[in-house]
């Protein structure tokens, strides 16, 4: 187990998702349409997700998608608690995950 991501007083925070979610594509320079092809979602979509008037929210598998292409722990998206660090400079290998 990872210790570093229990917490006791983890929730879910709607509007921080969705921020936490425009600071990732922000910090990556990604526009939301290469986010979007990445995860395989339409742009309209994701757009929703980080439009804070709008109440969408990614599925498990769209939100898993998200993670892998930041390289980001669910629990920070959904909570804002940091995980087990990753760093920009590292890299998946996008094409055969999302292939």
């Amino acid at each position: 187990m990872i210790p570093e991501l229990f917490h006791d007083d983890v929730q879910f925070d709607r509007e921080g998702f969705k921020l936490r979610l425009r600071q990732a594509q922000d910090y990556y320079g990604y526009t939301q349409q290469q986010v979007a092809d990445a995860i395989g979602v339409q742009r309209s979509k994701y757009a929703k997700w980080v439009l804070t008037e709008r109440s969408e929210l990614p599925d498990l598998g769209e939100l898993t998608r998200l993670c892998v292409f930041y390289q980001q722990w669910p629990i920070w998206f959904l909570a804002g608690v940091q995980g087990p660090s990753r760093h920009k400079g590292q890299q998946l290998l996008q094409d055969d995950l999302f292939a």
